[in-house]
């Protein structure tokens, strides 16, 4: 009785987690030497297993709040709008205007379930990669064209900067143009007018180093560690309703970087701008 009753305290503890305690842990051993023995080393692993579960618990639960309040607020928009409509007799301008304020939502809401299966996909590892040379000047220049109009509407200054002919990456083609475009439509919208965002590449110690760097407002310090966190807003507050977004971005942009084999850094000082940089190892 005496060597199986700590099996007996596992199994306890583990029916109550079954129940749905995920709260609950396994007591461990007051003496040192019993802590190391094979009792005391199942009761540590299961307990940080029941940890591990229990973080990942909480993060889908957040998850699942986050998404279900972000689908909520455009249909919420689109209702109130018809409703108002159809109150009474409108205008040709009228019924117009309530079309493409609930186009613009549906966009919006499109995104959102685009990214939001995107990164459920990307959880359960079933987004598959497509990896092939990729030329990251040519792709650089081609995204700052791309965007450059919508710079142009806000009077900034997109520039692109490059000391290299040749930078060659081994990645998927699709996802490095989505990094790019999620991180130069983030600097043109923390940027105010007449603001300026710079792309720039160079090859640096086997690795291409892409910086998109802005003049903007720049990240509060608290907000630093959390902005690669899903549905996680920068707490600057601000008016202009083109800053709006899901804060879905830049977990898209990590993950993208991560499964890559990349890293990315970021420094940012309020009232001075933001500076993203991206390494990639260069083909051999």
């Amino acid at each position: 009785n005496q060597a199986l009753s700590p099996v007996d305290r596992i199994t306890s503890v583990a029916e109550q987690i079954a129940k749905g305690d995920l709260a609950e842990r396994v007591p461990m051993p007051a003496h040192a030497s019993a802590k190391m023995d094979e009792i005391g080393r199942l009761a540590a692993t299961f307990n940080h297993m029941i940890s591990r579960l229990q973080a990942a618990f909480e993060r889908q639960k957040q998850f699942t709040s986050d998404a279900s309040h972000e689908l909520r607020t455009p249909l919420a928009v689109m209702r109130g709008d018809m409703e108002i409509a159809l109150r009474r007799e409108r205008s040709p301008e009228e019924y117009q205007r309530v079309l493409g304020s609930n186009l613009e939502e549906i966009v919006r809401l499109t995104r959102l379930i685009e990214d939001l299966l995107m990164l459920a996909r990307a959880d359960s590892g079933r987004v598959e990669l497509r990896c092939e040379p990729v030329d990251l000047n040519k792709l650089c220049q081609q995204m700052i064209d791309y965007i450059s109009p919508l710079a142009e509407q806000r009077q900034q200054v997109l520039n692109y900067n490059s000391t290299e002919a040749d930078v060659f990456i081994n990645a998927d083609l699709q996802r490095i143009k989505q990094m790019l475009l999620n991180l130069l439509d983030n600097a043109i919208k923390y940027t105010e007018p007449g603001g300026n965002i710079t792309l720039s590449l160079k090859a640096e110690n086997n690795r291409a180093v892409i910086t998109v760097a802005d003049t903007g407002r720049g990240i509060p310090s608290e907000d630093l560690p959390h902005i690669f966190e899903r549905f996680f807003r920068r707490s600057a507050k601000t008016s202009d309703r083109s800053a709006a977004g899901f804060g879905l971005g830049l977990s898209i942009v990590k993950w993208i970087v991560d499964s890559h084999g990349g890293q990315i850094e970021t420094e940012s000082q309020q009232g001075q701008g933001t500076t993203f940089v991206v390494k990639f190892p260069l083909m051999d």
